[in-house]
């Protein structure tokens, strides 16, 4: 318990970190708590009430189809979040999978896993999830899939570093002196001591994904209309910047303050929990 105590002290000491999850927080809770917020719902249209500013009754205004942006950025935000979550659960499991079994056990698997894994961080994220859409069909799906499939060799990599230096130390030669197998090793003892890495490389992470859920649902292989997600609603407002700039500077701002969030997090957890940066 002093440990944990210790960590949350050292935590409120950090800005970086207490400020990344401050704006976390605060969009996690705007997303569980949109249809408290707003008494509109997101896919509702009124040609009446198209392209209206910002006003008591729409603070963000209206959309081209007369549908609240407030709402519907609510309700974006349940749809982004839940896509890169889903794709870095799936992707970094796999990953850390991989990546402890290649580390751990070393070989021509570990040569030829890692080799594969340097092909797929070759090609960039986007253009690797482009493809991959293609083949399976755009929608929500395909964009988790996607996220997954470019998360598993950052994931490999970095788990791999890790139990490189993890598979030499002390406990490790004790607990196999005491008649612990090589897999009860692994993941009883290796495996948990590489929680601290995968705790930042998870929030980093989080952060490109959900650029790339955004950058995809943007250019039409995403979420699909009239779903309310914050890419979908940039490609959609594309033709009324100087007419209705509130359209998409909402979506657009919420897609900045979450990442911006996210990445601050990352960056604190990374100065608190990397051994190498404790004073």
């Amino acid at each position: 318990m002093e440990s944990f105590f210790g960590f949350c002290r050292r935590l409120s000491r950090n800005r970086l970190a207490v400020t990344g999850a401050l704006i976390v927080a605060i969009v996690i809770v705007l997303a569980a708590v949109a249809p408290w917020i707003s008494r509109y719902q997101p896919e509702a249209m009124s040609l009446a009430s198209r392209l209206k500013p910002p006003c008591a009754d729409h603070p963000f205004g209206t959309d081209e189809m007369g549908r609240d942006v407030l709402t519907r950025v609510l309700y974006g935000a349940r749809i982004s979040l839940s896509m890169a979550l889903g794709g870095v659960i799936i992707g970094g499991t796999i990953g850390t999978v991989v990546g402890l079994v290649a580390g751990y056990g070393g070989g021509r698997f570990d040569s030829i896993t890692m080799r594969i894994m340097d092909v797929a961080l070759a090609f960039p994220s986007i253009l690797q999830s482009i493809l991959i859409i293609t083949v399976l069909g755009p929608g929500l799906q395909s964009v988790v899939v996607a996220i997954a499939i470019f998360c598993i060799p950052v994931y490999s990599r970095t788990v791999r570093g890790a139990v490189l230096s993890l598979k030499e130390m002390e406990y490790v030669e004790a607990a196999r002196a005491i008649g612990r197998t090589e897999t009860g090793i692994m993941f009883r003892h290796v495996l948990p001591n590489t929680l601290p890495v995968l705790i930042v490389q998870t929030s980093l992470m989080l952060a490109s994904a959900m650029l790339v859920a955004s950058s995809l649902s943007f250019i039409g292989l995403g979420a699909q209309p009239p779903t309310p997600e914050w890419g979908a609603m940039l490609a959609s407002s594309r033709a009324y910047l100087r007419t209705a700039p509130w359209v998409s500077v909402f979506p657009g701002l919420a897609i900045t303050i979450s990442v911006l969030g996210l990445n601050l997090l990352g960056d604190g957890l990374r100065d608190l929990l990397d051994p190498r940066l404790k004073q």
